[in-house]
């Protein structure tokens, strides 16, 4: 398996983390992160939640984290891994959620967040909270439109003000199309795993035709009917 093969939706604004990198002479710069969380329901959707798996271990003094993806046609698992760097909040935790992430990187996962402009706001509160507003893309999956916020709804930063110049990542996942092992999408995902009943199961299944060539979506339609018939 390559991940070049794999095609990962592109992140939304609310995938996104926006932390500050520097703070001082009036001037704070902040950088896009990507949320650990939401790259496991990621790869849960892409793969299937028996389709991948992540493992850490000790190498060298150092916390590693790998990830293994089953390819079908090999009926192998296949592995990636990385290390990473400490967080100022709950050191352990944060180096594991750290290296989980740089490894979702390895698989294609998030990639686009290399692409983004240097964000320099005028402040220097390093208190403030700050999120994407909205995030655009262009055909070459690099950042082409961005709004930074900070805690009050304010907007602090723009780049790209043209509408067309990019579709935002809501617009490229709604033009979506099933393909036989493809990801899921949120919503989708979302009513399987929430089925009360075998009956509300069916319903979901025979509303989505489309999907029903879609591997990971079988899987999660079988488990689910298991869970809810055992």
């Amino acid at each position: 398996m390559e991940d070049n093969k794999i095609n990962w939706p592109l992140l939304a604004a609310n995938d996104i983390e926006v932390r500050i990198a520097t703070c001082k002479d009036g001037k704070t710069t902040l950088l896009l992160y990507q949320n650990s969380r939401t790259a496991m329901n990621a790869f849960d959707r892409m793969f299937g939640e028996f389709g991948w798996q992540c493992e850490y271990y000790n190498g060298g003094g150092q916390i590693y984290c790998k990830i293994g993806v089953y390819d079908d046609n090999t009926n192998q698992w296949v592995w990636k891994s990385d290390t990473g760097s400490e967080s100022n909040i709950e050191a352990e935790k944060g180096f594991s959620s750290d290296c989980f992430k740089r490894v979702a990187v390895r698989w294609g996962y998030a990639r686009e967040l290399y692409t983004a402009p240097k964000i320099t706001i005028n402040n220097d509160n390093k208190y403030m909270k700050y999120s994407v507003g909205e995030i655009g893309y262009n055909s070459n999956r690099e950042i082409c439109k961005l709004s930074i916020v900070d805690a009050y709804g304010n907007i602090v930063y723009t780049l790209g003000g043209n509408q067309q110049q990019g579709q935002t990542a809501t617009q490229q996942q709604t033009k979506e199309q099933p393909t036989e092992n493809g990801y899921i999408p949120k919503q989708l995902y979302a009513q399987t795993a929430n089925a009360a009943t075998v009956d509300e199961l069916k319903t979901i299944w025979d509303k989505n035709p489309e999907w029903q060539k879609n591997k990971n979506f079988i899987q999660q339609v079988a488990k689910k009917k298991a869970a809810l018939t055992a």
